[in-house]
C-alpha cells in the first residue's frame, strides 16, 4: 500500500509527490507520455536546447517560489519579448507606444497616441465580458483587427464574442516602449533545460512511464491511501456532462541548413489566412557563438480542437465550458478525502508554471494538516 498515486508527472504532480516524498511518503508517480515534466518537457535535438511542447519562460514576483525553482536549476536572466506579424510587417507585442507608431505611421509619440485615443473614442465605455467587445474599448477597432482578432480566433478555434475576455485582461496594454512580455521581478530560463528540473524533484520516488491510469484505475486505486489527479477533470467523471472544450496543438519541426531564419525567438501570426498560430525559433535563446550549430530550426505551432484521444493544452473559456466545469466540480467535493484534484486540466484554467508550483505547496499542507 503506497500512500499517494499520482497521476501525471508534470509540474503539479512533480512538486508534490516530491514533498511528500521528503516527509516520508511513499509515492507512486504514472504518467502516460514516455517521459517526465509534462509540456515543460525539454531536449536537444540538431545540437539546439528546445522545448518540446511550445516555449516556457519562468515568471513570478514571488521570491519564495523563485528561490524553490532555484533549488533544482541554474536560471539565465531573461527578459521575454515578441513581435505579432500582421502582413509583412512585424509590430512589437505586446502592445506599447512603439506599436502605436508602427500601426498609425508615424514616429510622434503625441501623433500616435492622439490616432489611438482617436480611434477608439466610440468604443469607450461599451466593453462586456466578451473578449471582442472588452478589446474594442481598450485598443480599438485598428489595432484588435490588425494584431487580435485573427490570431484569437486561430489560437482558440472559437469566434472572439464566444470567449471571455479573462483570457486577454493579462495581456498588459502599455503607454511607454516598455515591450517586456511580463511585468514580474522575477523572469529567467533554467541553464541546460527544464528536464533537469523534474529528474531532481523525482529523484528517489517510484515513477513508471508510458502507463495510462484509465486503462486500469480501479488497480491503481486499490495500491494507494490517496489519489493526486492532474489529468482532464471531464475524463475523471467520465465525460458525464459532456467534453469540456480543449485546445490542443500540433507542432511542425523545420530544419534550416543556415543560421537563422526569424530576427527573434517567437513571431506572433495575426493573419486569419496564415494557418499557424506562432513560429519559434529556439537557437535564438543560446547565448555562446562559438557553441551555436550551423543550422537552424523553427517550430510552426498549429492550434486545433482537441479531440478525446488528443492531448488537451488549454481550456476554451466559453460560458458553455464554464458551466459543464462547475458541473464536474460539483462531483470532486464528495471525493475530497479520496482524491486531491490539481493543475491546469484538473482545475480548467490557464494557470502559469509558478501559479502551478504555488498550488501544488499550498495543496500538500492541506494534506499535512489533515
Amino acid at each position: 500500500m503506497i500512500d499517494y498515486l499520482i497521476v501525471g508527472a508534470g509540474l503539479f504532480g512533480s512538486v508534490f509527490a516530491h514533498e511528500m516524498n521528503k516527509r516520508g511518503q511513499r509515492c507512486l508517480v504514472i504518467d502516460k507520455r514516455q517521459h517526465i515534466g509534462g509540456n515543460c518537457y525539454t531536449e536537444t535535438r540538431e545540437g539546439i536546447e528546445t522545448h518540446v511542447y511550445g516555449p516556457h519562460i519562468f515568471h513570478t514576483d514571488s521570491q519564495a517560489l523563485w528561490d524553490y525553482v532555484g533549488r533544482f536549476c541554474e536560471f539565465k536572466p531573461y527578459i521575454h519579448s515578441i513581435v505579432s506579424r500582421a502582413g509583412k510587417k512585424d509590430y512589437s507585442f505586446p502592445i506599447n507606444l512603439r506599436t502605436l507608431k508602427q500601426i498609425f505611421e508615424t514616429e510622434s509619440a503625441e501623433l500616435a497616441l492622439a490616432r489611438f485615443e482617436q480611434d477608439r473614442e466610440a468604443y469607450r465605455g461599451r466593453g462586456g465580458n466578451d473578449l471582442e467587445s472588452w478589446c474594442l474599448s481598450q485598443v480599438g477597432p485598428t489595432l484588435y483587427e490588425r494584431l487580435i482578432k485573427g490570431y484569437t480566433t486561430k489560437q482558440w478555434q472559437t469566434s472572439p464574442c464566444e470567449l471571455n475576455a479573462a483570457i486577454i485582461k493579462r495581456l498588459p496594454v502599455r503607454m511607454t516602449e516598455d515591450d517586456n512580455y511580463y511585468t514580474h521581478r522575477f523572469q529567467g530560463l533554467p541553464v541546460g533545460g527544464y528536464t533537469q528540473i523534474f529528474e531532481r524533484l523525482l529523484e528517489g520516488i517510484d515513477v513508471r512511464l508510458g502507463v495510462d491510469f484509465f486503462n486500469d484505475c480501479a488497480h491503481f486505486e486499490q495500491q494507494a491511501r490517496k489519489i493526486v489527479y492532474t489529468g482532464r477533470i471531464d475524463q475523471y467523471f467520465d465525460y458525464r456532462f459532456g467534453p469540456l472544450g480543449w485546445r490542443s496543438l500540433d507542432f511542425k519541426w523545420q530544419y534550416h541548413d543556415t543560421s537563422f531564419v526569424q530576427k527573434h525567438i517567437i513571431v506572433n501570426h495575426a493573419d486569419i489566412d496564415v494557418p499557424y498560430t506562432r513560429t519559434v525559433e529556439y537557437k535564438h535563446w543560446m547565448a555562446d557563438a562559438e557553441a551555436l550549430p550551423r543550422g537552424t530550426l523553427l517550430v510552426e505551432e498549429y492550434s486545433l480542437t482537441s479531440t478525446l484521444t488528443s492531448d488537451a493544452y488549454y481550456p476554451i473559456n466559453t460560458i458553455e465550458n464554464k458551466n459543464r466545469y462547475d458541473q464536474y466540480l460539483e462531483l470532486t467535493r464528495p471525493l475530497k478525502d479520496r482524491v486531491v484534484f490539481g493543475g491546469r486540466l484538473a482545475r480548467y484554467a490557464y494557470i502559469d508554471m509558478a501559479p502551478t508550483i504555488s498550488m501544488a505547496l499550498n495543496s500538500v499542507t492541506r494534506e499535512i494538516k489533515q
